[in-house]
């Protein structure tokens, strides 16, 4: 996928912190020759509004999809990258503008989507993964919408809607990603139902955010009533209001 954000933009070859990349005065294209979950030394020492990072999607159901989601591990459990029980610093506004420009671009059957906070590396830049994948075959025709979005998204207007996170559904929050498309709001993190246990995290949900989310959207019937109780009083705790999806 980064070879067709390049084409997309003049850049010119550089050297950054003793890396070769292709860079313009906004934008600078790594690559850090490694697995990008693990990537969280190396992009500690890069200056920037944000980080993107670009990778194929991979499905263990198979489904095809565009996607877009922040980092951190809700556990201990960090075997896929990030510190246990850790959260980057989430980039709501850029999240929602990708994910949009992908749905205006998407001339696929895959679905566009964001997914759950997951997997590293963590970063105290605001980040996000950008991703793209199916059947091999195809993905190579999805990574110019892909890139054709991004670009897009990276020149439109920084605001998004009201900045909010996720409580419940699954891996693939699907009424979030579709109020996120309706325009009214744009998510940071995103808790799946089988994380909700660890309520001590709400708190880094809401505030490892650039902004800081506003409000909570829970996804009620993907909860137990003693989960959401649960939920709701820390959410009261923080001084974050809910709303039902």
């Amino acid at each position: 996928m980064g070879i067709e954000v390049a084409k997309r933009l003049e850049l010119s070859e550089a050297t950054v912190n003793g890396v070769d990349v292709l860079s313009n005065d906004d934008v600078v294209l790594a690559n850090l020759n490694k697995r990008i979950i693990n990537t969280g030394e190396e992009v500690r020492g890069f200056e920037a509004d944000a980080i993107i990072f670009l990778s194929r999607h991979k499905s263990a159901d198979g489904v095809e999809a565009f996607t877009v989601h922040a980092t951190g591990n809700w556990s201990d459990d960090a075997d896929y990258g990030g510190e246990p029980k850790t959260l980057s610093v989430a980039a709501p506004y850029l999240m929602a503008n990708v994910l949009r420009h992908l749905n205006k671009a998407n001339t696929t059957g895959f679905e566009v989507t964001y997914e759950a906070t997951h997997h590293g590396p963590t970063t105290e830049i605001p980040s996000l993964f950008v991703e793209a994948g199916g059947p091999e075959s195809i993905d190579a025709g999805a990574y110019p919408i892909a890139a054709e979005a991004l670009v897009c998204a990276l020149g439109a207007p920084e605001e998004a809607g009201e900045v909010v996170i996720g409580i419940g559904s699954g891996h693939y929050p699907r009424r979030f990603t579709a109020r996120a498309l309706e325009s009214k709001y744009a998510m940071a993190h995103m808790m799946p139902k089988y994380h909700c246990a660890n309520v001590d995290m709400l708190g880094a949900a809401v505030g490892r955010s650039k902004p800081v989310a506003e409000r909570a959207l829970i996804e009620w019937k993907s909860l137990k009533s003693s989960q959401r109780s649960e939920i709701i009083k820390r959410l009261d705790e923080l001084g974050i209001d809910h709303v039902r999806v």
